[in-house]
């Protein structure tokens, strides 16, 4: 949870306290290509949208067993199945 609020936000405590102790903080991300920035972010967007989706597979597929289409044990092995294979698509 530390290292979920500190990227979210810069202000932070956490993050603070890491400038605080890094003098050329300002520097160094200055010293980062704008290509590097860009390439991280659009990383990250795909990953989230990837993460949408399978969330989104989850809940449906959590849907289906609470409306009695699979048992809990089949529910689980697809879930674990399909988390198992990083990258997989889904069904």
């Amino acid at each position: 949870m530390v290292l979920q609020s500190f990227f979210l936000d810069p202000d932070s405590f956490p993050c603070a306290q890491l400038r605080a102790e890094t003098p050329d903080w300002d520097e160094l991300a200055a010293a980062i290509p704008e290509q590097d920035i860009q390439s991280f972010v659009a990383k990250k967007i795909a990953q989230l949208k990837e993460h949408d989706s399978r969330e989104e597979w989850a809940k449906a597929t959590r849907d289906d067993m609470r409306e009695g289409k699979m048992t809990v044990p089949e529910f689980f092995e697809k879930i674990e199945a399909h988390f198992q294979t990083p990258n997989r698509p889904l069904p």
